[in-house]
């Protein structure tokens, strides 16, 4: 993992998540087993000898249903959360004949939506990437995210209103055009980060609603949700293409992190015990490695408009606006990474790299 993006090692971080995904499916058997090593001889048996046989590892009403499934099957958020919930499944004890074809019957449908996405041509590099609708994995994830979030003081129930809420809403024509104008505006400014984005985005699902402006879930790896409001333009002039751009950007970061953490740790995990730290992202106190995804997701968005106002590619665009978006966000970069610097002992070598080149960025 590093502050610069890079596609070779999202796609070594995503390969990680597929094999954590198939390995949760096939011991469901939900998925066909790993190719079985050479058999060794045994000698036959004879009956009444020892015993009848073993009774052989699956029986036969649970045999896996999907031989061969794909990296982009794997790497499809509604494939990840499925296989989620078969692991969760699993902690309870082998599953019953009737909750494998439940399981079974939902790997289906996450699959169906898998193989209904076109490839997406940008500049080039194919993306599988869907503007998303409402679908049930999406819904279960924007659900817990509204359990898991605290009402601000103006979101709560008001003089007999109802609480503030968000739900997936469908994408308008004027919508995907920006979303295309988003893409186009990556590909122009910084092509190193949308090469990394094709491997770390699948889905983009807008919520409408005042409750939650953007978030990722791990258990639907690969979907970026954003607030609505993202794709608009900005009272202080920011068109909704460039929000939506570091948008991407931004919750893409996360994607990135989450992979990355699979196969290298930033932080070593009694950090997560420690105390809560202060973040210039959220009010509350979030733990070590919130931040710490914090820094990271700052570090890029300050390179991103370093090169807006430094680049010849891109829109022609309000450099003054540019200046005062990348002055903050240079600073919050250098508060995050102040506040790591104290606690670098909860740090990995690769944590405290990494915080090393996002100071630099502070500095740039």
């Amino acid at each position: 993992m590093d502050i610069e993006p890079n596609a070779a090692e999202a796609a070594r971080d995503q390969r990680g998540v597929c094999r954590l995904t198939l390995g949760a499916l096939r011991r469901a058997t939900l998925a066909a087993p790993a190719p079985a090593p050479a058999p060794v001889p045994v000698p036959v048996p004879v009956p009444g000898a020892d015993g009848p046989a073993a009774p052989p590892h699956h029986p036969p009403a649970l045999a896996a249903r999907h031989p061969g499934l794909t990296a982009d099957d794997l790497g499809h958020p509604a494939v990840i959360e499925l296989a989620h919930t078969a692991q969760r499944a699993l902690r309870s004890g082998p599953l019953t004949p009737e909750r494998h074809d439940e399981l079974a019957a939902r790997l289906d449908t996450a699959l169906a939506l898998a193989r209904a996405v076109p490839g997406r041509d940008c500049g080039g590099r194919p993306w599988r990437l869907e503007l998303a609708g409402p679908q049930p994995h999406l819904s279960r994830s924007v659900a817990r995210a509204l359990a898991d979030t605290p009402p601000a003081p103006a979101a709560g129930a008001r003089n007999g209103a109802a609480p503030a809420t968000s739900e997936v809403r469908a994408w308008t024509d004027t919508e995907r055009a920006t979303a295309d104008e988003a893409i186009r505006l990556l590909a122009a400014v910084w092509p190193a980060m949308l090469d990394e984005l094709t491997y770390t985005v699948r889905q983009i699902a807008l919520l409408s609603g005042e409750a939650i402006e953007g978030f990722t879930d791990f258990t639907v790896h690969g979907a970026v949700f954003l607030g609505r409001e993202r794709l608009t333009d900005e009272p202080d002039g920011l068109p909704a293409p460039l929000r939506l751009a570091e948008a991407l950007l931004h919750e893409g970061t996360h994607q990135r992190c989450n992979a990355a953490l699979i196969s290298t740790p930033l932080w070593h995990r009694t950090a997560e015990q420690g105390a809560l730290v202060a973040t210039p992202l959220r009010a509350d106190r979030r733990p070590l490695g919130g931040l710490f995804h914090q820094m990271v997701v700052l570090s890029r968005s300050a390179s991103f408009y370093r090169r807006l106002l430094t680049g010849r590619s891109g829109p022609a665009l309000d450099q003054e606006l540019l200046r005062t978006r990348y002055a903050r966000h240079r600073e919050d970069v250098g508060q995050a990474a102040t506040t790591l610097e104290a606690h670098r002992a909860a740090l990995t070598d690769e944590g405290r790299r990494v915080l090393a080149r996002a100071g630099a960025e502070a500095s740039a």
